[in-house]
């Protein structure tokens, strides 16, 4: 309507666009019918324009104005029509509910699933509430331990890090020694197995476990190569009574330690297997010239006790025992 209101206005009285009278007056007056006709006037091309310009844009308020009614005529129909589809659900809703309210579970127990959705929804409600005052308090909880630890000193902090820095420095040494120790001890602990005796399938498993810890020696050696290069210096240093100040040299010193320890372990449980291994294959050697000369006596002796081997009578070789296999 706006439109259409400047579109009336923009449209002058011909006086406005310089309208003049006709300089002829018999062009006033109609010759044919007599009587006289209304006045006319001359309108200059610009101002003809200006009229057809008007009437045009008249004509396309006009169709916009008839489009704007149809189109809503269209759309209270449209209205209507979602009214009546809402009615239709409202019932169909309040049927369906009715309907499927309740329901019997397989130990014939009645759930209403209406009381089951609302309890559910007051329980997630009274949950959120719990959620929120924990975490406010959690909040509060921690923005004062943020201000107690703003509040102490830098000097205590740095204090509190240097007797830490000390105490692992002295536990390490003390580790050290002790990894000294057992490093130099557990090489020795190598067990010669004498006497006579025989084994099933003793020998087959005992060399089994020798070829699996001769590949755990290749695993160790893989792990102490990282940061050998460095080790002896950090060795020297530690020996001496100097701190190391870098965390990283501890944990190379440290895997070193654990590997030292290990690989030693390792050697002397592995001269064991040897022993072992040398023994058994000399007991089944033993066993089947045995059975071959006894005949049918089934691997007993002449007084028809059976042969056994049990450990017994430790002997000690260096400083660490080993065990020794007799026949009863």
């Amino acid at each position: 309507m706006e439109k259409v209101e400047s579109v009336c206005r923009g449209v002058k009285s011909p006086a406005v666009f310089g309208l003049s009278r006709p300089s002829d007056p018999l062009a006033t007056f109609s010759d044919r019918s007599g009587s006289t006709s209304p006045l006319t006037y001359e309108i200059d091309p610009a101002t003809r324009r200006l009229l057809e310009e008007n009437e045009g844009m008249l004509f396309e308020v006009n169709a916009l104005s008839r489009e704007l009614f149809e189109a809503r005529e269209t759309i209270t129909a449209l209205r209507n029509v979602i009214d009546e589809n809402k009615k239709e659900i409202d019932t169909l809703r309040d049927r369906l509910g009715c309907a499927h309210v309740t329901a019997s579970s397989a130990s014939e127990r009645v759930i209403n699933y209406k009381a089951e959705c609302e309890r559910l929804e007051a329980d997630n409600k009274r949950l959120q509430r719990e959620y929120e005052s924990v975490c406010a308090e959690l909040n509060e909880q921690t923005e004062s331990i943020r201000q107690d630890m703003a509040r102490r000193g830098g000097s205590t902090e740095c204090q509190t890090d240097t007797q830490h820095v000390e105490l692992f420095n002295r536990e390490m040494v003390g580790v050290l020694q002790i990894v000294d120790r057992v490093a130099n001890l557990l090489p020795r602990c190598v067990c010669v197995i004498a006497g006579e005796g025989k084994g099933g399938r003793a020998l087959e498993n005992a060399e089994k476990e020798l070829h699996n810890l001769q590949r755990l020696g290749e695993s160790v050696r893989r792990l102490s190569s990282a940061g050998a290069d460095r080790v002896e210096g950090m060795l020297s240093r530690v020996r001496n009574g100097e701190w190391l100040a870098v965390p990283g040299d501890w944990e190379v010193l440290i895997r070193w330690m654990i590997v030292q320890v290990f690989e030693a372990g390792r050697q002397g449980t592995e001269g064991n297997l040897r022993a072992l291994v040398a023994l058994l294959a000399e007991n089944e050697s033993s066993a089947a010239a045995s059975v071959a000369s006894v005949g049918n006596k089934d691997n007993r002796c002449g007084n028809g006790k059976e042969i056994k081997l049990r450990p017994k009578d430790i002997v000690v070789e260096g400083t660490l025992p080993f065990s020794r296999w007799r026949q009863t």
